[in-house]
């Protein structure tokens, strides 16, 4: 008699552990069921100014490609956030199985400033873009720096700092290789103590006596006041957008051309 209690005993046990069990499975595939349905509604495509985006999930949002709007300018900027959302990739296209990758395709489009410093970037993803010249990299260099410019004849432009440490082409490029990797020509700089990205606000590459035509926004310090770019670190001389120059480089007695870092720095007053 005890016997047949212990063994009712131990399937009644093992019955409520295949119960739980079930009870999971069922919550789980429901939890999945509308994470998918959930997903879906995010996978259209939707248009947010220059771009055609994709929204994933709550929190990140795919640049697939140009709108028309965005198709119609020389400059673009890749931003850190749209609507509200952390954008993660550029070409790739979301959903569950949708096809990897996407292009960017425009006639006009000569430069690619880029903000997001871990942004994905499909294969060959510029490819359509036949005028593209330059890819301006604000804060880094993604991590797959090849697929943004692979099969283009664009540049990429990085800090002046970032390229001497760690993407100097002369010293690692092969016999008859044209470099792709080159230091920004005018940096922007926070011009205060303890500043992000090694003080670099916003870099740009702009030819020999050309005037800056991309003009960054406005950057911001908790306490105190943008009062404009200017020449000088002291902030005496003011950079006029409408009439000042780059100046590419310089030459020596010896004729040994040098690189120049057009150097803008940010006015703080206190609030």
């Amino acid at each position: 008699m005890n016997r047949a209690k212990k063994k009712l005993k131990a399937f009644d046990i093992i019955m409520i552990v295949v119960a739980i069990l079930a009870i999971a499975l069922i919550i789980a595939g429901a939890c999945l069921l509308k994470s998918c349905l959930s997903r879906s509604r995010f996978d259209e495509e939707v248009v947010i100014g220059d771009f055609v985006c994709q929204e994933w999930g709550v929190n990140e949002i795919h640049i697939k490609d140009l709108s028309e709007e965005g198709k119609k300018k020389r400059n673009i900027i890749i931003p850190k956030e749209l609507n509200g959302r952390k954008v993660v990739k550029l070409g790739y296209v979301a959903g569950y199985f949708a096809p990897n990758a996407g292009r960017i395709e425009s006639d006009k489009l000569e430069r690619l400033f880029i903000l997001p410093d871990d942004l994905s970037v499909s294969n060959g993803v510029m490819t359509r873009c036949i005028n593209l010249k330059k890819i301006v990299l604000i804060n880094c260099t993604p991590a797959d720096i090849y697929n943004i410019r692979n099969n283009t004849n664009a540049i990429c432009f990085m800090t002046y700092k970032r390229y001497i440490e760690e993407y100097d082409d002369y010293g690692n490029i092969e016999l008859g290789e044209i470099p792709r990797r080159y230091a920004a020509n005018v940096s922007y700089y926070y011009n205060y103590e303890g500043s992000e990205n090694d003080g670099y606000y916003w870099i740009d590459d702009i030819e020999n006596g050309e005037k800056i035509e991309v003009i960054p926004e406005e950057p911001k310090r908790e306490g105190y006041k943008f009062g404009g770019w200017y020449k000088d670190q002291e902030c005496i001389n003011k950079w006029d957008f409408a009439k000042d120059t780059v100046e590419k480089v310089k030459v020596d007695r010896t004729n040994y051309t040098e690189f120049v870092e057009n150097k803008l720095y940010a006015k703080w007053t206190k609030v």
